[in-house]
């Protein structure tokens, strides 16, 4: 198994946006691997661990098609590890998928509202499906389709 980390920043981020703490001024000074986004993992090139709003750059940073993912976990709903809007460039329009198949993303039920407004702005062209992990513990899987 191989994974990957894109990101391993707390939600703000290192550099924070507007910190001024010594942490962020050495990384702002130092730049490069001090530096870091928001928290994302690529497991075996296939399944990815979260989609934070840094995710474009993880993609431009590592080379990665998205558009091969057929797998997403989200680890929770917070901002920094779920930014759903941009699941909406899976559009035609704004994407052009050759043998495109629908992205599975799985996670706890309080993700599914999210997945179901933007899956419902996807086409059967760019196909966005869902799947609940009840919580608080890992159970079998309950898929919603989308």
């Amino acid at each position: 198994m191989q994974i990957k980390y894109l990101g391993t920043g707390a939600a703000e981020g290192i550099p924070g946006l507007f910190c001024h703490c010594e942490n962020c001024r050495r990384a702002r000074e130092l730049g490069g691997r001090n530096l870091r986004s928001r928290s994302q993992a690529l497991i075996d090139g296939k399944i990815l661990i979260d989609w934070p709003a840094d995710a474009y750059m993880h993609m431009c940073d590592n080379a990665i098609d998205y558009a091969l993912i057929s797998t997403l976990l989200i680890t929770h709903t917070h901002g920094d590890h779920f930014y759903p809007a941009d699941l909406t460039m899976r559009r035609p329009g704004f994407a052009h998928i050759d043998d495109c198949k629908p992205l599975d993303i799985y996670g706890s039920e309080d993700i599914l509202p999210d997945v179901e407004k933007y899956a419902a702005e996807c086409p059967k062209t760019a196909p966005i499906s869902s799947a609940c992990i009840p919580s608080p513990r890992a159970l079998p899987l309950k898929r919603t389709a989308v």
